[in-house]
């Protein structure tokens, strides 16, 4: 899953206002299900004047009939806020269960909705209500730029008081199937093939992926950094971010002209430095000589296009009329035809027709975790429903969704979104484990 990254005020908000009405064990809630009838709305003010309207108003749901039933199966009876280590869970997916509205009364136009994450089993079964700002897989990058992701999760939510003193977060890590978990007490972490680094107000410490433990631990004053107000955790530049290098954590530039790189050797705990120059240069040259992994795509004019890969080439012909638009290829050998004029098409390398030429709207499903596969949804104009193909282009299932939705996936699940709701399926059979109503009006 994208991580993201919350003002100190919303983050602050969003635990309190994601803290949704507690059902039964083991049940379904719907439509005419036993949800609380009065909705719950909290507000309070943040920077720069604005307003964090945090809103749970599960009486929508009755007010609207003609809506799909919420279904909501939970592990155990009550609520739970907190991630209870156990070894019968399986895999962990997240999934949105509530909405927060953030903006200013001033300038509406401006507001924006953000959601809260929970975790589910792959049956359905909620393990933890929806009180996390976001929750994605540790990973780390590879030499090709593409990202490896750990067998552990990131569970992130806002706390103005404990929380990273830059945008309010505070983290947990916990094991993908959920057979360990550790307080939330760092400010951001960094992943590599054996051990994941994370930090807090303390200092950072190596923790061990298979079994949550702390392995190694060193303050500030040790890695001669001055706080971990200072570290660079999540910068969007790949440059200047806490990251693995291959051998060793890169842990951000310091001076007072951001001229010196700082290192840490996990091994021997061992930090180092060099010109902040050095390192940016080696990046620019790791990324320059990477191998290529993609293929690059050139028209030939009437309709055909040269596929490139190192030596590999393909000659194909675009089964529509692509204008100036250029085929790409996803999963490694399905070329996607789209023209950006609400036609597409899907062949594989060789030509052979997978999905044929036609209106509406393509989506690539694919999914980097374990359980996860490779799936096209296709949800054509005027239909209310998202069409599930296998990556032999077989149909599998018809999902519920309208125009305003969007398909994705969530580990091996199919996830339907709108601003409003969030729904998961199998995508063999279009069964639908969980969906979820934010109770957001309008």
């Amino acid at each position: 899953m994208k991580k993201t990254v919350l003002p100190l005020a919303l983050a602050a908000a969003l635990l309190a206002g994601c803290a949704g009405p507690a059902s039964g064990g083991g049940q379904d809630i719907s439509a005419s299900g036993s949800l609380p009838a009065s909705g719950s709305t909290s507000s309070q003010p943040a920077q720069e004047g604005k307003q964090i309207q945090v809103q749970v108003d599960w009486s929508v749901l009755e007010e609207r009939e003609e809506e799909l039933p919420a279904i909501f199966h939970r592990w155990y009876p009550d609520y739970t806020d907190t991630l209870i280590p156990r070894t019968d869970y399986g895999l962990l997916i997240p999934f949105a269960g509530a909405a927060a509205v953030v903006g200013s009364p001033q300038s509406e136009e401006y507001n924006y909705t953000s959601n809260c994450y929970g975790l589910m089993t792959g049956e359905g079964q909620v393990v933890l209500d929806a009180v996390c700002s976001s929750i994605y897989r540790a990973s780390y990058t590879i030499e090709t730029g593409e990202s490896v992701f750990l067998p552990v999760l990131v569970l992130e939510k806002g706390d103005k008081e404990k929380g990273s003193p830059t945008d309010g977060a505070l983290m947990a890590l916990a094991a993908a199937d959920g057979s360990w978990c550790t307080d939330f007490a760092y400010w951001g972490c960094a992943g590599s093939p054996t051990a994941l680094l994370a930090g807090g107000a303390g200092g950072m410490e190596l923790v061990a992926p298979e079994t949550g433990e702390t392995v190694k631990e060193w303050s500030w004053e040790q890695l001669g950094i001055g706080s971990g107000q200072e570290v660079p955790w999540f910068t969007g530049d790949a440059y200047s971010t806490v990251q693995w290098t291959g051998d060793k954590f890169f842990l951000g530039c310091y001076g007072e002209s951001w001229e010196e790189a700082r290192f840490l050797d996990p091994l021997t705990g061992e930090v180092s430095t060099a010109p902040a120059q050095d390192w940016y240069e080696s990046l620019e040259q790791k990324f320059q000589s990477s191998p290529q992994t993609w293929w690059d795509a050139k028209a030939n004019g009437g309709g055909t296009y040269t596929l490139t890969l190192g030596a590999e080439r393909r000659l194909i012909s675009a089964p529509l009329d692509m204008g100036d638009a250029l085929p790409y290829v996803r999963g490694g050998d399905r070329v996607i035809f789209d023209n950006y004029k609400g036609s597409f098409a899907v062949t594989d390398l060789e030509g052979t027709v997978i999905l044929p030429a036609q209106e509406g709207t393509l989506t690539v499903l694919q999914s980097g975790w374990e359980e996860g596969g490779s799936w096209l949804a296709v949800r054509r104009e005027g239909e209310e429903h998202w069409n599930i193909y296998d990556w032999k282009g077989a149909l599998c299932a018809n999902i519920p969704g309208g125009e305003d939705s969007w398909c994705t996936t969530a580990g091996g699940l199919v996830e339907v979104r709108s601003e409003k709701m969030a729904a998961y399926y199998r995508p063999e059979d279009g069964t639908c484990l969980l969906r979820a109503y934010f109770g957001l009006p309008g």
